[in-house]
């Protein structure tokens, strides 16, 4: 018969704890409803109100949670210990909209690995049905690239290019304009992109 003891003496019941685990999924992962957890998962709200309602532990989701966002093991299952390694991780929590039908909706936090980004300042996530966009908001300057526009009160990812006489030439797949800077709010500029494979 073994004596040994393991380091931490946390015990964990697969048969219960579903519900307080999961509101620590919506936390860890920074959104403000299950709701937006169940699309993330890419499951069923009816899968997730079935495991929230019989308090089934959802080891496979935790796992998953961990590996993307970065938030400890023992934290997820238990709620014990802290949400992070270290105050100083190496995780950078970012603000995330969602871009539905030319309007922005708030979709609570991208949690991505710092080595990934050269800024960490100022920056906003936008979700669109193809992928994530990181970008930076309240930048002064105008510049060529891909920017978060705002004009007759629609929200679009548009090419942005700089003209002569201060003009922008503003285009994507379905249509190219020039217009003055005043016509349109340049809200944030994309500087990288992640595809969900």
């Amino acid at each position: 018969m073994s004596t040994t003891k393991y380091p931490n003496e946390i015990s964990l019941n697969f048969e219960s704890g579903g519900r307080e685990a999961i509101e620590r999924l919506v936390s860890a992962y920074g959104f403000t409803t299950r709701q937006a957890l169940a699309d993330h998962l890419k499951v069923s709200k009816s899968t997730l109100a079935n495991r929230y309602l019989r308090d089934t532990f959802p080891s496979d989701w935790i796992i998953q949670c961990a590996i993307e966002t970065g938030a400890t093991l023992t934290w997820l299952a238990t709620g014990h210990g802290q949400v992070f390694e270290s105050e100083e991780s190496e995780v950078l929590k970012i603000s995330k909209v969602k871009l539905i039908d030319n309007q922005i909706f708030d979709a609570g936090h991208l949690f991505i690995d710092k080595t990934l980004l050269s800024h960490f300042n100022d920056l906003l996530a936008i979700e669109d049905e193809y992928c994530t966009n990181i970008a930076h908001i309240n930048k002064s300057n105008i510049e060529d690239g891909r920017w978060l526009v705002q004009y007759q009160n629609n929200f679009k990812l548009k090419q942005i290019f700089l003209l002569p006489g201060g003009n922008l030439r503003v285009t994507d797949d379905d249509l190219t304009f020039d217009c003055k800077k005043e016509d349109i709010k340049l809200v944030a500029k994309i500087f990288s992109q992640y595809r969900t494979v």
